[in-house]
């Protein structure tokens, strides 16, 4: 079997590289000349590019590399539960095949990067758990395919921008734990998919659409008002069902 891309290896060495590879807890074939598909974690597709890195709880430390926009073909890059510190790159928003971006359970810092508009294959953004400072860019409206949006647990500010509500794939919708303020955006009605939306925990004002209400399964809403009433309380906002939206594992 061949070596694998160039560009391919160059990005992933420098991921270990910047991460403390050499303290990662699993790290079988990494800097070896095998095939990156061979190396712990990194999945490669029939032409041999790196379509997934999974290396969740492995011990990362350290920041992503901007080298990771030489993974022309990635698809999926899951890191959660790690210590990844700094920004999310720039260089994240050039990945055009990206569909899964899952770094929950991090350090990532500042702001969250106009760039990411870009990518616009993203089908899943899981950044919970943070420390994702700034506010919410308008970039986001771009990612028209995005079905979880998933940015709880962090310390975002600001408004929610109107142009959110032309995402009309989402499913999953948590923005809980933030200092998010100001009014609910308009074109909420236009979730037509929405089934959890977690604003909890933030100082929101406005009413829920009844046609949204209708819709959700899932909801943990703080005191945001349905129809003009104040709710308090979430609704069916048992872990597992809320896994399963966030994992998208099946519909919900």
């Amino acid at each position: 079997m061949s070596q694998g891309n160039g560009q391919d290896r160059e990005a992933l060495h420098a991921l270990y590289f910047d991460t403390d590879g050499g303290n990662w807890l699993r790290s079988e074939g990494w800097l070896t000349g095998s095939h990156p598909g061979e190396w712990r974690g990194v999945t490669c597709g029939p032409e041999g590019r790196v379509t997934g890195i999974r290396l969740n709880g492995n011990g990362l430390k350290g920041r992503l590399p901007k080298e990771i926009k030489l993974l022309e073909h990635l698809r999926k890059l899951i890191l959660r539960g790690n210590e990844i510190e700094g920004r999310l790159p720039d260089e994240t928003g050039y990945l055009r095949f990206l569909e899964t971006l899952d770094l929950r359970h991090n350090r990532i810092e500042g702001p969250l990067p106009p760039e990411i508009g870009g990518a616009t294959a993203l089908k899943a953004l899981k950044l919970q758990d943070n420390e994702i400072t700034g506010r919410l860019p308008h970039e986001l409206n771009r990612l028209a395919n995005l079905r979880i949006l998933d940015l709880a647990d962090n310390r975002i500010k600001g408004v929610i921008p109107n142009c959110l509500g032309r995402l009309q794939a989402l499913t999953v919708l948590a923005l809980e734990g933030n200092k998010l303020n100001g009014n609910l955006p308009e074109g909420m009605e236009n979730w037509r998919n929405l089934r959890y939306l977690g604003l909890r925990g933030n100082k929101l004002e406005g009413g829920i659409p009844p046609v949204l209400q209708s819709r959700l399964l899932h909801y943990n809403v703080g005191t945001v008002k349905f129809d003009g009433r104040v709710h308090r309380k979430g609704k069916g906002t048992g872990t597992g069902r809320i896994q399963c939206c966030l994992e998208r594992k099946r519909d919900c």
